[in-house]
């Protein structure tokens, strides 16, 4: 019982860890896009 769960409680760390590294990534992009087009002008 208790090794279940802290086996969800391990997934459910990796997919916040997850989550948040795809949202950084997200905002990089955006980031990256607006500064060139900035630079374009």
């Amino acid at each position: 019982m208790a090794i279940e769960q802290q086996k969800r409680q391990e997934q459910r760390k990796a997919n916040d860890i997850a989550s948040k590294h795809a949202l950084e990534t997200e905002v990089i992009k955006g980031v990256d896009s607006s500064g060139l087009e900035f630079l374009g002008q």
